[in-house]
C-alpha cells in the first residue's frame, strides 16, 4: 500500500461489544475525499476488515456504485446512533443531523461484529514504522499471527528476545 494512504487508515474496534469492526478502514476527511468515497472502487474493495470513515457526514448515497455496504451513524462521541445493513447501490441514506460520521463498510460487518446502536467505538489511527515519530499518530497496532502467539508462550531465553516480543503490541 502507498505510504500516503497508510497515513490515513485507522481500525475501529466496538468497545460494547469488545469485538473489531473493521482493522483497515480509510479516513475521507476532507472535500475531495468525501466527494469521491467508494465511487471506483469495485466490489473487490468489500473484503472483511475494510473501510470508509467519512468526517463530516450526516448522511450518504450509493449513486455509482457498483456493490452493496453497511453503514453506521456516529455521534461526536464515537457512539452508535444508526445502522443501516446490505445498502444497495443507487439509494440514498437518511440523514441524522445528530450525526457527526458515517462509516462505510462491506456488507455483513454489521452482523459480524454484532454492532448495535447505542455501542461506543474507538477509532484510532495505525502506525506504521516509518512514521513513528509522526505526532499526529496516536497508536500502533499490530495483530500477532498464531505463531507468534505460542512463541509468547515459551519460557524466553534471553531478555532481549523477551524485550523484542514486548515491543510488537504497544
Amino acid at each position: 500500500m502507498a505510504n500516503g494512504m497508510q497515513d490515513r487508515l485507522v481500525y475501529v474496534y466496538n468497545q460494547t461489544r469488545e469485538t473489531f469492526v473493521a482493522t483497515e478502514v480509510t479516513v475521507a476527511n476532507n472535500y475531495v475525499l468525501r466527494l469521491v468515497g467508494l465511487l471506483g472502487k469495485t466490489e473487490r474493495w468489500a473484503q472483511p476488515g475494510r473501510g470508509l470513515w467519512i468526517v463530516p457526514c450526516r448522511g450518504v448515497h450509493t449513486l455509482g456504485m457498483m456493490f452493496p455496504i453497511d453503514l453506521v451513524f456516529l455521534n461526536r462521541e464515537k457512539q452508535v446512533i444508526h445502522i443501516e445493513e446490505y445498502v444497495r447501490p443507487f439509494r440514498i441514506s437518511k440523514v441524522f443531523r445528530k450525526a457527526a460520521s458515517v462509516l462505510e463498510l462491506p456488507v455483513h460487518t454489521i452482523y459480524r461484529s454484532g454492532t448495535r446502536e447505542g455501542d461506543r467505538l474507538e477509532i484510532a489511527w495505525l502506525r506504521n514504522e516509518r512514521a513513528e515519530n509522526t505526532p499526529t499518530v496516536s497508536r500502533r497496532v499490530e495483530f500477532q499471527s498464531k505463531r507468534d502467539l505460542s512463541e509468547a508462550s515459551k519460557p524466553a531465553a534471553s531478555g532481549v528476545k523477551e524485550q523484542a516480543r514486548s515491543d510488537r503490541i504497544a
